[in-house]
């Protein structure tokens, strides 16, 4: 049984698993749906659950093309969790509080049914790249 928790700005925590920091080189990287030779997107993960994650990258709103999910461990170990389910949960600006013209944007995706190698793939992800819980 998942219990709810408080959220660190007072809100009930709804997720059902819980956050972790992702440590430097933990990556979302996207491909075209019809064309999976090549990524057209990459952004940093910064936090990650069980149930999914959140990634940030500098750009506008529409430079974000959603495709195929691979999730890349880029430090040692390299690790690839390729063709990862998922749900687009948020996707936002992050505000930074300064006036740089570069423009931080957040996404969370919600993860779908891994097959059983996507599974035993994902937990070397965390173990690897999932640091310190997260707020």
């Amino acid at each position: 049984m998942n219990v709810p928790h408080q959220h660190p700005r007072g809100r009930e925590e709804r997720r059902k698993f819980p956050r972790f920091c992702a440590s430097e080189g933990a990556t979302a990287a996207f491909t075209a749906p019809h064309d999976d030779s090549h990524y057209t997107f990459l952004g940093r993960i910064v936090d990650i659950s069980q149930g999914g994650l959140a990634f940030e990258y500098e750009g506008r709103a529409n430079d974000l093309k959603l495709g195929i999910l691979d999730i890349l461990g880029l430090a040692s170990p390299y690790l690839l969790l390729h063709d990862v389910p998922f749900n687009l949960v948020y996707h936002r600006k992050v505000d930074s509080g300064d006036s740089a013209p570069a423009m931080t944007r957040r996404c969370a995706l919600t993860f779908g049914q891994f097959s059983h190698e996507q599974a035993q793939t994902f937990r070397e992800v965390m173990a690897e790249y999932a640091m310190l819980p997260a707020n």
